[in-house]
């Protein structure tokens, strides 16, 4: 009889340490099941807001591009018409538009890494590409747009020299050797400036059309 009342006694306790193991794995597997499921949240929440943050950048960038596209076509024709003029005209009133070379958005993806989030690897790719050419260009034109200025107050002291001095014929005047070589550096310079913005207009046309591209495949995705 004591035999088999510690043969039960065994059993018992087996049974019951049995019953706590399977209840601290089942404890144990609802714990990881609530990190993983708060994990997974995280990664989705990080995700959304990654995606969010990723549109707003290509909202703005399209923004951007439309204005850059419209100012650079705006100073282009501005700069052929008066390159365009003779040269006696070019000298009369001669005014310039300041350059629009600075998307701050590229250099926000650029600078702050944020360039990873944009999905799409062409739009990266432009991305550099547009920041590379604007910052080489950069410099040249504000050299050009000063040089500009220069000749253009170099070209008012000429005109107001020779109406001081009475001249008969101001147009006859105006073709002479120093003024017309003043009005010919203008010409350079304004060849030279739109040149430059042309390549940057180039790039940015194409990349506002790929920036537009996505956002419509994105608004798809959405529906």
């Amino acid at each position: 009889g004591r035999r088999q009342t510690r043969a039960e006694g065994k059993s018992m306790s087996a049974r019951e340490q049995g019953s706590r193991v399977r209840r601290h794995l089942a404890e144990l597997a609802v714990i990881i099941l609530g990190v993983l499921l708060a994990l997974t949240a995280d990664s989705l929440w990080e995700r959304r807001q990654e995606r969010t943050t990723e549109l707003q950048y290509l909202y703005d960038l399209e923004e951007e591009l439309q204005v850059a596209d419209s100012v650079l076509t705006f100073v282009i024709n501005h700069d052929s018409t008066r390159a365009g003029r003779s040269w006696q005209e070019r000298g009369v009133g001669m005014s310039f538009e300041e350059s629009p070379f600075s998307i701050a958005t590229t250099s926000s993806l650029l600078q702050t890494g944020d360039i990873k989030l944009i999905r799409a690897r062409r739009l990266r790719v432009q991305v550099a590409e547009l920041q590379a050419v604007i910052t080489t260009h950069a410099p040249r034109l504000v050299r050009l747009e000063e040089r500009l200025l220069q000749n253009w107050f170099d070209q008012q002291h000429e005109v107001r020299l020779m109406e001081e001095e009475g001249a008969a014929d101001l147009a006859t005047r105006r073709a002479n050797i120093e003024y017309g070589s003043l009005i010919f550096a203008v010409a350079v310079s304004l060849d030279l400036r739109n040149q430059l913005h042309r390549e940057i207009l180039d790039r940015v046309v194409t990349f506002r059309a790929s920036v537009s591209e996505v956002l419509a495949e994105s608004a798809g995705e959405s529906r």
